[in-house]
């Protein structure tokens, strides 16, 4: 059986305008829904994966998935866990290029609708809208992933 992948935006999807975690995703929740979905690989297509590894070639950070840990500001709770099943995305400004579309994919972004469109996969977003593909209210509360990851745990 092939690994199922979830490809993930940090902020406005895992954080609040703010940057603060969304509060239904909070104290390691969206981990929690994240390892009920059965997924085995975590890719972070963030533009923060972008800083992290200028950072890391600058020298000024040797840690970078450690760093994104952090940065998800307690949506994940287990560390060691994380470290283990996640990669960042090599060009964040070319996410949906990073999606391995022949594996069993999942990709959650709230800005999903305009990096589809810039790389020219509008139908592919309009086919797997609230499906494959979950663009997030960025102002929301987090409830709407989780929803949406209990129907990963369920589909195909």
């Amino acid at each position: 059986m092939p690994p199922k992948i979830l490809y993930f935006d940090i902020d406005g999807t895992l954080l609040c305008p703010e940057s603060k975690p969304k509060p239904a995703l909070a104290g390691g929740a969206f981990e929690q829904a994240v390892r009920g979905a059965a997924f085995s690989r975590l890719v972070c297509v963030s533009n923060m994966g972008k800083i992290i590894q200028f950072l890391e070639e600058m020298g000024k950070v040797s840690d970078g998935i450690g760093l994104a840990f952090d940065l998800c500001r307690g949506t994940f709770a287990d560390v060691a866990w994380f470290r283990q099943v996640t990669t960042l995305a090599v060009d964040a400004e070319h996410r949906v290029q990073t999606v391995d579309y022949s594996a069993d994919w999942w990709y959650l972004d709230d800005l999903a609708p305009y990096f589809m469109e810039k790389e020219g996969r509008s139908d592919l977003f309009k086919a797997n809208e609230g499906r494959r593909i979950f663009a997030p209210d960025s102002s929301g509360n987090g409830k709407d992933i989780l929803d949406w990851l209990r129907t990963c745990h369920t589909a195909f």
